[in-house]
């Protein structure tokens, strides 16, 4: 795993669990940047010569270029095949999953807290389309209700004869 993306999710874990402000956010990232690159460096001059591998310390100066999710604006975190998390940026199909298993979250609680509509999906489209297909295909969609013209009206019920007992001869 390269050293800016443990960096970022070091950072997501941490911010999803605690009250960082936002405008933070990327100086934490470069700290614990630098953190992890001093640990590379110093473990890379303790090794031998023939088991440094350089190529993975080349670093790119990705830090300012980090977006942070919770600044995009709540239309555009939806998109054809994934809704984006506002807390850890990661894509999902589904939001209800990973809210629950990775902030430990409801929908309730994080539209509340980002101030979503309603009318903001948190499934994608696209997924939720294809569900809808399947389950047309397997008929477990539900029937729109047919409107009704006249009343359905029971028959009545006819009278069954009651057997007779046997008189014991």
């Amino acid at each position: 795993m390269p050293i800016l993306t443990a960096a970022v999710r070091i950072a997501a874990s941490f911010i999803s669990r605690s009250s960082l402000p936002v405008s933070e956010t990327p100086e934490l990232i470069r700290q614990i940047h630098g953190v992890l690159v001093d640990l590379m460096e110093s473990s890379l001059a303790s090794a031998p010569a023939a088991t440094r591998n350089l190529s993975e310390t080349r670093l790119e100066p990705m830090v300012e270029s980090i977006a942070v999710p919770s600044k995009a604006p709540p239309r555009q975190i939806v998109t054809q095949d994934a809704v984006i998390c506002l807390i850890c940026g990661q894509s999902c199909k589904v939001m209800r999953g990973h809210l629950s298993k990775t902030h430990e979250m409801t929908l309730a609680v994080y539209r509340r807290q980002f101030n979503l509509d309603r009318e903001i999906p948190l499934v994608a489209p696209n997924y939720s389309e294809k569900r809808r297909q399947l389950a047309a295909q397997f008929r477990l969609a539900r029937a729109a209700p047919s409107p009704v013209t006249e009343p359905v009206v029971a028959p009545e019920p006819v009278a069954t004869p009651k057997r007779r007992r046997r008189s014991a001869t």
